[in-house]
């Protein structure tokens, strides 16, 4: 051993590092460990370390690095790997086969021992081409019932707040006032609004709009301990709840601070995007500068005035109103149109908007000033103090009482008070018929009753006798009644009204009903009153007729149910306008009969599609009874093989498997111009010797068959022969002595059979008449139908091999029949979405696939052409040297170019009506 002594002083040498030379295989393993440490620490932090166990010679940092080079370009494969192996890891781990003591650690386990797991069970060549094995299929237990869905599972959806309507601009507009029309909608049903299920309780709804009214007080009318003195009356946990529904609908939103300076208020606000919503779709701009047109029309009322080109959407509006009324005249200057003419002289060029527009003028008349804005606070009403001990409720607890407060009374001498003076207003009947409302609000409780079930408890009285009684209870001094509820309307009686209100004072107790325009206070604020005025007129303006639960949804993010009832009283509509096939089938007659032009065009469309199914279904069925003669023909030549034929110019290809380049050459030559090549083609020669076999044994077993009363198909063969090679040389050639099949219309058998013989299969009817005899390879043939009336003629075993390339063709022509069949009546699907959309794209549209259709009917006729050129160069002058179908091709030709000639009208007609 040498030893080198170094002196302290000298420098120590730096010992030079190697880098690590990376190769495929090494690449490889760094791709499974990696993407096994991966899956393995899901849902947490990932830990590398567990790579030294692979590569102990480098650092686990340095093997993530480069794994983060080798996923460039193939993140899609090494995802579907993971996916593929956190599968496999989950079914396996802590078994024999895949040891894992401690699953939840993201290092301690054999490394090693998962590298060789993945590789023995998952096929990575198949990931990485994209091929997925199907997951095994698992047994998962349905649901029985609702309710065990309910109890079984969570389900969270989160639904539109407002209904997604379609426009009738783009946004690509100039006009200012064309853009703000944006926001409305003229061609959806009000039926297509989403319906937001909401299942937050009642006591939970009133907790929102007590927030709503928390966070839209003004900053100078704010006041932190009254805000939280009306929320405690309500309740911790269903402010929390409320807080958070608002928030996910995006009612409220975080007020941004700076977290450096924090100090106390109100952490959340009214969104802007609400905020925004409140005045509806209506801008207030609109209704100030109708309220000011109104004013001026007033003072200057019979007086004409030029109205201006660019008025306001508020202007329009007054006028709008005006003429409904009748209180407006209307003239119309054309002289400086006329006065242009003749300097334009017809020239549409030189003619600018100066040339054109006319002078429209007004003159407003009947003019009455608009009512006045009656104050926000209730002028307060003097009564009489009632006997009684008053702020007590029936259960003996604090109440409201209209002695000391203006809020909604709960007090029971006070509602004893006014029931008794309105029972005297009111007639014997309508007395009985109001003790039996109170009692039966009574029984119901806080939860009130709805109008239908109200109903239910009085059959003995009509609609109008029920709500003209209850009208003047909630109509009189103090409310007996009072409508609320946020899912649906219904009554309660005053006594236990208590629930559904928010406190606002307590000295004196002073409660209301939750409303966005007031304020904490109890006070009415005055713009937000006018704004929810604002959204309930644009909301009936655009959707006049508008349905109450239409309406309330529309507006329920802004204002609940018992704020937009009080606004309006809408009627139901009747039971038919639930149901949404009238209105359907009303809308498409209206669009078909809308001129006498759409009329025109459905009936066009509906007989042109008839009658193209017509000939499209003729022309099919030529085809298939062509195809079917000469398949028979085939069939019992025993010449039917698989695979397909292919005709050159003077050549018969068969192919029992697609060919390696774009020739047929390499496949077996069938026919060659005049010149048989079939008897020198071993496999040709082999594909008769093993049918010749099949037909021997055919004979021995049914030479016993005997011909009953009926008529059956009768077989009869004195000899048989044999071939035992799969190579056939030229000569001799196969000999049949007399095979006599007859096929008629009885698909009944019967005779003798022989012992093997377990089979009694019916034949299938068909019009040939089929004589094989002994003549050197030539079969005899009597043939009915297609223009053949029982003739005799000898198709050689060439001619019956060829006949396949004809039965393929007229099979795949059967497709292209039935394929046009189904394109008829996608054309006229077309026709009929061009009407009822009134849209000029459809209607290009439908006259493209009538273009279509005209370009295929004179395709079709080229291709019958074709094929009868190439049917007759095969057969007629080639193999058969008989023209097998001489009928054929005048039917054809009698469906299709009817066919066409229909197409090719119809284009010219759609054009012209398009």
């Amino acid at each position: 051993m040498k030893i080198e002594l170094v002196d302290e002083g000298s420098p120590i040498p730096t010992v030079r590092r190697h880098r690590f030379q990376w190769n495929r295989e090494y690449d490889e393993l760094a791709r499974d460990a990696c993407v096994i440490v991966r899956a393995r620490c899901r849902g947490g932090r990932k830990d590398w370390s567990a790579l030294a166990q692979v590569f102990p010679g480098l650092l686990p940092n340095s093997v993530r690095q480069h794994f983060v080079q080798l996923t460039v370009g193939s993140e899609t494969y090494l995802k579907r790997l993971e996916d593929r192996w956190y599968d496999l890891w989950l079914q396996h781990r802590g078994s024999e086969a895949l040891p894992d003591p401690n699953p939840e650690s993201p290092s301690d386990f054999d490394l090693a021992a998962h590298v060789e797991f993945l590789r023995r069970h998952i096929d990575k060549n198949a990931l990485r081409v994209g091929f997925v094995s199907p997951q095994e299929m698992q047994n998962n237990l349905l649901p029985s019932n609702p309710a065990q869905i309910a109890s079984s599972f969570d389900v969270i959806e989160k639904l539109p707040n407002a209904p997604t309507w379609d426009f009738m601009w783009s946004l690509n507009v100039d006009e200012g006032r064309e853009k703000g029309m944006l926001q409305q909608a003229f061609i959806r049903e009000e039926d297509d609004v989403p319906v937001i299920s909401d299942h937050a309780t009642d006591h939970v709804r009133t907790a929102e709009a007590a927030l709503k009214m928390v966070f839209e007080t003004p900053n100078e009318n704010y006041d932190a301990s009254a805000a939280a003195e009306l929320l405690h009356d309500i309740g911790e946990q269903p402010v929390s709840v409320a807080q958070g529904n608002l928030l996910s609908r995006g009612v409220l939103s975080k007020l941004v601070r700076d977290p450096k300076k924090p100090k106390p208020g109100r952490t959340l606000k009214i969104s802007e995007v609400n905020q925004n919503a409140l005045g509806g779709p209506i801008a207030s701009d609109t209704f100030q500068d109708a309220a000011t047109l109104w004013t001026l029309c007033e003072e200057q009322e019979d007086t004409w005035r030029e109205w201006p080109l660019l008025s306001t959407d508020g202007d329009t509006a007054a006028l709008l109103q005006a003429v409904s009324d009748g209180k407006v005249n209307f003239t119309v200057d054309v002289s400086q149109p006329r006065a242009a003419r003749a300097l334009l002289d017809w020239n549409s060029k030189k003619a600018d908007d100066d040339h054109i527009e006319t002078t429209i003028s007004v003159k407003f008349h009947d003019i009455t000033a608009l009512p006045e804005q009656s104050g926000l606070e209730p002028s307060p009403v003097q009564r009489d103090s009632a006997p009684g001990d008053h702020g007590k409720t029936m259960d003996d607890n604090a109440a409201c009482c209209r002695e000391s407060s203006e809020g909604v009374v709960d007090c029971e001498a006070c509602l004893t008070a006014e029931r008794a003076s309105l029972t005297t207003r009111l007639n014997e009947n309508d007395q009985r018929l109001g003790d039996l409302i109170l009692a039966r609000l009574q029984e119901a409780g806080s939860e009130g009753l709805t109008k239908m079930n109200l109903m239910e408890y009085l059959p003995g009285y009509t609609y109008d006798e029920i709500w003209t009684v209850v009208g003047k209870f909630l109509d009189s001094s103090i409310p007996l009644i009072h409508f609320t509820g946020y899912s649906y309307l219904v009554m309660v009686s005053a006594s236990h009204i208590q629930p559904w209100t928010v406190i606002v004072s307590n000295e004196p107790l002073t409660r209301i009903l939750p409303r966005r325009w007031l304020d904490i206070r109890g006070t009415k604020m005055a713009d937000v009153w006018e704004a929810a005025l604002r959204a309930v007129i644009g909301v009936i303006i655009f959707r006049p007729g508008i349905r109450q639960w239409h309406f309330v949804r529309i507006i329920s993010n802004s204002y609940r149910w018992v704020s937009a009832t009080g606004y309006c009283d809408m009627r139901v509509k009747q039971i038919w306008h639930y149901v949404p096939l009238p209105a359907k089938v009303k809308l498409l007659w209206a669009r078909i009969s809308a001129s006498p032009l759409t009329l025109i065009y459905f009936g066009f469309s509906i007989l042109h599609c008839i009658l193209q199914v017509v000939f499209q279904v003729q022309a099919f069925m030529i085809n298939a009874n062509a195809a079917s003669f000469l398949y028979t023909l085939v069939q019992e030549g025993n010449a039917t093989v698989p695979g397909f034929f292919v005709l050159g110019q003077d050549e018969l290809h068969y192919c029992a498997d697609v060919p390696q380049g774009w020739s047929a050459d390499s496949c077996e030559l069938v026919w060659n111009g005049t010149t048989t090549a079939f008897a020198q083609s071993d496999t040709a020669a082999a594909f008769f010797a093993t049918n010749t076999t099949s037909t021997s044994a055919l004979a021995s077993d049914s030479s016993s068959i005997a011909p009953s009363t009926s008529s059956v198909p009768v077989l009869t063969v004195t000899s048989s022969v044999s071939a035992t090679s799969s190579k056939v040389v030229p000569t001799p050639k196969p000999q049949v002595t007399e095979i006599v099949v007859k096929f008629v219309t009885s698909s009944t058998v019967s005779g003798g059979h022989s012992a093997d013989d377990t089979d009694d299969d019916d034949v299938r009817a068909v019009n040939l008449h089929r004589r094989a005899v002994q003549t050197d390879g030539q079969v005899g043939v009597a043939l009915n139908g297609q223009g053949w009336n029982d003739k005799s003629v000898s198709l050689s075993e060439t001619c019956l091999t060829a006949l396949n390339w004809p039965v393929q063709e007229l099979d795949n022509t059967k497709r292209e029949d039935v394929t046009f069949i189904a394109f008829q009546v996608w054309v006229l699907g077309m026709s009929l979405v061009a009407i009822l959309n009134e849209s000029i794209p459809h209607i290009v549209a439908s006259l493209l696939t009538h273009l279509s259709a005209t370009g295929w009917g004179a395709f079709q006729i080229y291709n019958t052409a074709s094929f009868h050129s190439n049917f007759k160069r095969l057969t007629t002058d080639g193999a058969c040297d008989i023209n097998l179908l001489p009928d054929y091709w005048t039917e054809r030709g009698h469906a299709e170019i009817p066919a066409l000639a229909l197409n090719t009208a119809a284009l010219f007609l759609s054009a012209f009506l398009s």
